[in-house]
């Protein structure tokens, strides 16, 4: 080979050799929060068999997919970003990354119906949207709106500025502009905003519900979950931790007691919490019972997502878990291969702190676990005999072995810890909604519109509160 030759060979093959140590580099462990559920959504998972019923709370991760039907849905990023799905649409996570140099990395395919999505993008951070016609850029701040139409697709921007990258190249478009796509032309307009319309409206009433939940205790990277805290709980101040979170609950609630274990390979056994606040009480942070408040919320540890802050605790054939205070560790940190903790103990052990009674631990039987069983107090369960518990950090390994016997069961939800209704206990495994069906319930005072549903065919159906359609 001449050396002209070796020269034109040698850049192609630092391209070649650059794409998997890219590739190398991209952490898939990122996190992001279903934050709100209402009418049919369903989730997909890339491990899973099919499609099922949406939870509010769940932690959505790469490759996942959340539609709707008649119905909407909401998912919150870390730092305010958000997506919005209306009816009869759906929504593919194709790239949920973290980059060496911090950088998070968003790629989302909308290949049906219409969403509203924000951005505020930190350094080194990428969103973009992608639809069968076109890609939607964003460089930094930017609310912006996707609908596909009969005949192709169309971006409609309300605050900042996007990039939109078509067949006939790239195309910005600012504030108060939009771009429409006619596949079969291969064309594009570019015009104003027509008037908004009721999904619009909504949109912008929720705006302006998120920017007030700010709370200087938890940082400013990690927003999701607060408007829920505002709505369901309030805030109050304790000498020995300083802000605290209490939640709008009854006598005689406890942490991890409304919900369900939710099986994920890549950082095993997750709280998905039936209530509405239930995302970052539960990831970050302790819990400590005071006397005069009862449970409180003590934000912390917000350097990584948990999928469940709490210890986990066996005896024969039985399982618990209870809430890890607001000293104790996770079991460990996110490594390099991308693992996240699962669990945890307090500094030099596993043992849960003093302030954390035996009270607080809820158990089940290995075999209820799979089979979804409603747990229960551990002295209730075993009266005196609670004491004799050992703590671990992890759920046993054993535990393994009995959910692989149980696995339809499992991949229904493991284990409730509320009751099922009638209608569920008769309804089929897969596919069915786990727990009693969130409610908008606001908190004493107040009052919030509800958002607009779309029927199978675009019509608006009417309901009680709720906003007609997008049209």
């Amino acid at each position: 080979m001449t050396q002209r030759r070796l020269l034109r060979a040698f850049p192609l093959s630092l391209l070649v050799l650059s794409i998997p140590l890219a590739l190398a580099a991209l952490s898939y462990v990122r996190v992001v929060r279903l934050s709100l559920v209402e009418g049919e959504v369903w989730v997909s998972r890339p491990d899973a068999v099919g499609p099922e019923k949406a939870l509010v709370n769940l932690p959505l991760v790469h490759g996942m997919v959340v539609e709707t039907g008649d119905g909407f849905a909401e998912v919150e990023f870390e730092s305010g970003l958000y997506a919005r799905l209306a009816g009869d649409s759906r929504l593919e996570f194709e790239e949920l990354a973290l980059a060496d140099d911090g950088g998070r990395l968003t790629t989302l395919l909308l290949s049906g119906g219409t969403a509203t999505f924000a951005s505020d993008l930190e350094r080194n951070d990428s969103f973009r949207v992608r639809t069968p016609f076109f890609a939607v850029q964003v460089s930094k701040r930017a609310r912006f709106r996707v609908d596909h139409t009969a005949g192709g697709a169309r971006v409609r921007v309300f605050s900042g500025q996007v990039e939109v990258e078509s067949p006939p190249g790239r195309i910005a478009v600012s504030k108060g502009r939009m771009f429409e796509w006619e596949e079969a032309a291969q064309s594009y307009t570019l015009a104003r905003n027509p008037a908004r319309d009721e999904w619009d409206a909504w949109n912008e009433e929720r705006d302006s519900a998120l920017e007030l939940a700010a709370h200087a205790a938890v940082p400013g990277h990690l927003r999701y979950g607060l408007y829920d805290l505002h709505r369901f709980g309030q805030w109050t101040y304790l000498p020995s931790f300083g802000h605290v979170w209490r939640p709008w609950v009854g006598a005689g609630w406890l942490p991890f007691s409304h919900g369900r274990w939710y099986f994920y390979p890549v950082f095993g056994w997750t709280w998905i919490s039936y209530d509405p606040w239930g995302w970052l009480p539960y990831h970050y942070g302790g819990w400590y019972y005071d006397p005069f408040w009862g449970w409180v919320w003590v934000p912390g540890y917000f350097n990584a997502w948990s999928p469940a802050r709490c210890y986990w605790a066996r005896r024969g054939g039985w399982i618990g878990w209870g809430p890890l205070g607001p000293d104790d560790q996770p079991a460990s940190a996110p490594s390099a291969g991308g693992s996240l903790p699962s669990g945890g103990g307090r500094r030099g052990g596993p043992a849960p702190r003093e302030d954390v009674p035996p009270a607080a631990t809820l158990v089940v039987t290995e075999e209820g676990f799979a089979r979804g069983e409603i747990a229960r107090p551990l002295r209730e369960v075993l009266g005196r005999e609670a004491e004799q518990w050992s703590i671990t950090r992890e759920p046993p390994a054993r535990l393994t072995d009995v959910i692989e016997r149980a696995r339809p069961h499992e991949a229904a939800g493991g284990v409730r810890t509320a009751p099922a209704s009638e209608a569920e206990a008769s309804t089929p495994a897969r596919g069915r909604e786990f727990g009693p069906r969130e409610t908008e319930g606001v908190a004493p005072g107040r009052t919030e519109r509800r958002a607009p549903v779309r029927g199978a065919a675009g019509e608006t159906r009417a309901r009680p509160e709720r906003l007609p359609a997008p049209r």
